[in-house]
C-alpha cells in the first residue's frame, strides 16, 4: 500500500494458517480485519472451512455487515540496529503466533544466556538455545512443541518458553 487511503476495509484470505499469519503480519500495523477461508484441505486453526462459501448467503452477510469480529492479540517486536535504542533506527515486526530469540552467533554455539526484563525489572536469566514469546493464539504452535499449555485464543497473555534450557 502506498497510502492509508488505499487500505481495504476487510482482507479476505484464501489459504491456510500460514497465509493468514503472513497477512496478519503485514496488515497488523493498519488494523485491517481479516476473514479467512481454508483452501487446500488441511485443518486450519485460524481459517474457516471453504464449504462456507457455498452455504447460506455468506457474501450477502458480508455486504449487510452481519458478522462478528474476533480480536486476537499480536506481538510487536522492535529490532534495534544500534545499541543506542534510537526508535528511528529500529525495525518493527508483528506476529500473531510467536517470536523466538536466539544467539546471533551460530558459528560458535546455539547456546546463549538471555536476561528477561519486564517493565525495567529483571525477572530471570535463561541459559539455553533461546526463548519463545507466544500469544495465546500461538500456544498451539512452537510453544506447544516446547511443552507449554494451550491457552484459549481470547486470553490476552504472553507465554515465555525457554528452548532447551540448561
Amino acid at each position: 500500500f502506498t497510502s492509508i487511503s488505499e487500505l481495504p476495509d476487510l482482507a479476505i484470505v484464501l489459504g491456510g494458517d500460514g497465509t493468514v499469519l503472513g497477512t496478519a503480519r503485514h496488515l497488523a500495523a493498519y488494523e485491517v480485519p481479516i476473514l479467512s477461508f481454508n483452501i487446500g484441505g488441511n485443518l486450519g486453526f485460524l481459517t474457516h472451512d471453504h464449504s462456507f462459501l457455498k452455504r447460506e448467503s455468506l457474501w450477502q452477510r458480508l455486504f449487510d455487515d452481519c458478522f462478528a469480529l474476533e480480536r486476537r492479540m499480536m506481538l510487536k517486536v522492535k529490532v534495534f540496529k544500534e545499541l543506542n535504542y534510537d526508535d528511528s533506527l529500529c525495525e518493527n515486526h508483528f506476529a500473531l503466533n510467536d517470536f523466538y530469540m536466539r544467539s546471533y552467533r551460530d558459528e560458535i554455539s546455539p547456546t546463549c544466556t538471555l536476561e528477561l526484563e519486564i517493565d525495567g525489572e529483571v525477572v530471570d536469566h535463561y541459559k539455553g538455545d533461546g526463548l519463545i514469546f507466544s500469544t495465546s493464539t500461538g500456544s498451539t504452535a512452537y510453544s506447544m512443541a516446547a511443552g507449554v499449555p494451550i491457552l484459549h485464543p481470547s486470553i490476552e497473555a504472553i507465554i515465555i518458553s525457554p528452548i532447551c534450557p540448561m
